[in-house]
């Protein structure tokens, strides 16, 4: 049997004990007398042991001791216990423990700068906005779902009784677009639902007839998100709650190119009369 440092560690308790066999202590007792380190530990604890040695007869004297209450003995032993597992955790303490580590490097990583959106031609009505996409809130998430552009165009407009924005509206990819993307063109938009079959038809009517003019936009609108209604080819958006300058389904808008609104009426009507009205209206801003 070979005695080292680490199994003196490990058996410190039952060293300060007295409890190793007769070969095992003389191997220990061969062992310290070149080890300082190991004699260090067990004198340490020796020393400790006495105190707890003194601190229990003390107790059982003062528990013996006439003329005095009686100590419940319950007490002596928990006092005992205390100092068995003081013993214990000293004994611990010396034990040596595992070496430090050094510091793991920095592995922290720079995330990359997002790379920056490439313009977009404005004039291209299918190119989407460079504009955050809106939540699928309803009309209460409308003003802040388009973008710096919607803030400015609620802001300029000022709230209603509702709080809604004045022109807010989505493409079918989820980008928004206001008033302010429309300036410098003409823009006539229509307000349709399914249960309105003639304005959907005068919008697709007016879209077919004008909307080669690339200084004009066209664009059909719902206030519910709708699939695209058979046998149309004009842009299709959905309100994002505004107030669509007070349109209601049924009802078209036509604005200049600075925005004021030139022209409204109904979708309703039949459709040689629209177009008149609407040829006489879009002749002064150069529209044919």
């Amino acid at each position: 049997m070979r005695i080292d440092c680490q199994w003196v560690s490990t058996n410190l308790e039952a060293i300060s004990c007295d409890s190793l066999g007769a070969e095992e202590a003389r191997l220990v007792r061969d062992h310290i007398q070149d080890c300082a380190h190991c004699r260090s530990e067990i004198e340490s604890l020796e020393a400790i042991d006495v105190v707890i040695k003194k601190y229990v007869r003390h107790q059982m004297a003062v528990a013996h001791s006439p003329g005095r209450p009686r100590v419940a003995w319950g007490y002596v032993g928990a006092a005992a216990a205390v100092a068995i597992a003081l013993v214990m955790a000293v004994s611990l303490q010396l034990q040596p423990g595992p070496a430090s580590l050094p510091p793991a490097p920095d592995q922290s990583v720079t995330a990359p700068a997002p790379a920056e959106n490439p313009g977009l031609d404005k004039d291209s009505e299918s190119t989407a906005t460079l504009r955050a996409k809106p939540e699928e809130a309803g009309p209460a998430a409308g003003a802040a779902s388009g973008g710096p552009a919607a803030a400015a165009a609620a802001a300029a407009a000022g709230p209603d009784a509702s709080g809604a924005p004045e022109f807010v509206i989505t493409d079918p990819a989820g980008y928004s677009r206001t008033l302010e993307d429309y300036k410098g063109y003409v823009l006539f938009f229509g307000v349709w639902q399914p249960t309105q079959p003639e304005a959907i038809a005068n919008i697709e009517r007016v879209y077919k007839t004008f909307g080669s003019n690339t200084r004009l936009r066209i664009v059909g609108i719902s206030n519910q998100r709708e699939a695209n209604p058979a046998n149309t080819t004009f842009p299709l958006f959905y309100n994002q709650g505004s107030r669509l300058l007070n349109a209601v389904p049924g009802e078209f808008v036509l604005l200049d190119q600075t925005g004021a609104v030139r022209l409204r009426g109904s979708l309703l009507t039949p459709p040689d009369n629209l177009m008149k009205v609407l040829r006489d209206a879009l002749q002064p801003l150069a529209i044919q």
